[in-house]
């Protein structure tokens, strides 16, 4: 059996949207795929996890990997496999409202990256990352829940690249939704508050 955990923030997690977010929506293709192999009709088994935290950054991931890992698998079954799927940040990319610098440096948050990779592959090599969507600068700096902080657009894709060049680096799998999303002309259409996207963009 091949466990799935999908780790990383808000958007992971499904907020805004009544489906329970882009995760849980794949996750019930996933189970009924299984159901079907369970039933003999394939030889399909997969159990996957949203371990989706709101506000979550690369450093909560790399606290909270091991402790999340170890209380699913079971070390008396060597027929596990296991698989992850990290989206993390966005959040990492937030800047101070009054002069846009970063509150995270790049470096810490590279080192982070590096430090979550070495962390999964603890459990597998089966590792992949999807990258953070595009922002409404105009309506998320700032951010009207908390007006000493924003995100744009320049710093989400700059944190989209560390990630891209760490995955090529290290051989892993990266799928790029933020630019996918830049080259629709109406792609701020599928945000709910200029950093969610709602229930049409999940």
């Amino acid at each position: 059996m091949t466990k799935l955990f999908f780790m990383g923030d808000s958007i992971t997690a499904g907020v805004w949207d009544e489906r329970g977010g882009w995760v849980n929506r794949l996750i019930g293709q996933i189970m009924a795929r299984t159901i079907e192999g369970e039933q003999g009709k394939s030889n399909f088994y997969c159990l996957p996890y949203n371990l989706g935290v709101s506000g979550d950054t690369a450093p909560d991931l790399v606290r909270r990997i091991d402790a999340e890992i170890k209380t699913r698998i079971y070390d008396d079954d060597p027929q596990n496999t296991y698989q992850f799927v990290f989206a993390i940040g966005v959040n990492d990319s937030v800047q101070y409202a009054q002069d846009k610098k970063n509150c995270y440096s790049d470096e810490e948050f590279l080192a982070d990256i590096k430090l979550l990779i070495e962390k999964a592959r603890g459990f597998t090599n089966n590792i992949s990352f999807i990258s953070p969507i595009p922002v409404d600068d105009d309506i998320i700096m700032p951010m009207k829940w908390d007006n000493t902080k924003g995100y744009s657009n320049d710093s989400v894709q700059r944190f989209v690249k560390m990630v891209k060049t760490t995955c090529a680096e290290q051989e892993i799998k990266f799928l790029n939704l933020y630019d996918e999303w830049l080259v629709l002309d109406n792609y701020k259409d599928y945000l709910i508050d200029g950093l969610h996207p709602n229930s049409a963009g999940h």
